[in-house]
């Protein structure tokens, strides 16, 4: 299913690049780099944004195949897969042993014949013995390599990568309070109680001088009746 998809994007890059210019130069002379379809693209013409081209349940059912066949390392990185090189196959080793041969036992009838001590069976090989290479070389940041998969003879190199959200208490295993100042926030009405203490203690520490103001507001405003009364001057229009 990887290889699949990565030829299909292999196809359409030639109409990729007509449409929308080249792409940034391969880190290596003998890759090919390709655009990512699990993420969005902008437009660099127009600068919109358009949806990925396989969307997040496609990009699921694709990652889900890929792990039934072992080639989840061969996809693009995504929201769903942010780092699909972690699940790239160990290289494949076989025990050193040409060093550390195991010495003939001799008994009293092969002693006389030391060519024929060692039988073909204990005798080390070094096709078998030697340590036998990875094929794939070590994957990069964003290099993958898919040289090893069915009829894919091309080292692909995608674009863009998804941005990594760092998740504060991730690495311990415990992100519920991690980065806050308070373990329990408490109710709104617990978190308040000293702001309105405060106003309580302010309002009450002038509380006489404000009843006596109150009181004798409208004792200032009461008109008198032995007093004439002044006509306020009518203003003009203009």
């Amino acid at each position: 299913m990887s290889a699949k998809l990565i030829h299909r994007e292999l196809k359409a890059l030639p109409r990729y690049i007509r449409r929308n210019g080249p792409l940034a130069a391969p880190q290596s002379a003998k890759a090919v780099v390709l655009p990512n379809p699990f993420l969005p693209w902008q437009n660099p013409k127009t600068g919109r944004w358009a949806p990925p081209k396989y969307s997040l349940r496609q990009q699921a059912e694709l990652i889900k195949k890929a792990k039934a066949e072992g080639t989840v390392h061969l996809l693009p990185p995504g929201v769903k897969l942010p780092q699909p090189e972690a699940f790239a196959p160990p290289p494949v080793q076989t025990s050193v042993s040409a060093g550390k041969a195991k010495a003939p036992v001799q008994t009293p009838s092969t002693s006389a014949t030391p060519a024929t001590a060692a039988t073909p069976a204990t005798a080390a090989t070094p096709a078998t013995s030697a340590i036998t290479p990875d094929p794939r070389p070590s994957t990069s940041r964003n290099r993958l390599n898919v040289k090893a998969s069915r009829g894919v003879a091309v080292t692909v190199e995608w674009d863009r990568k998804p941005v990594a959200k760092t998740v504060p208490g991730a690495d311990t295993g415990s992100r519920l309070y991690a980065g806050k100042k308070k373990m329990f926030k408490g109710s709104k009405l617990e978190r308040s109680i000293p702001q309105r203490a405060w106003r309580t203690w302010v309002l009450l520490h002038d509380m006489r001088k404000r009843i006596r103001r109150y009181k004798t507001h409208y004792v200032h405003k009461r008109h008198n009746p032995l007093k004439p009364s002044r006509t306020a001057a009518k203003k003009l229009p203009f």
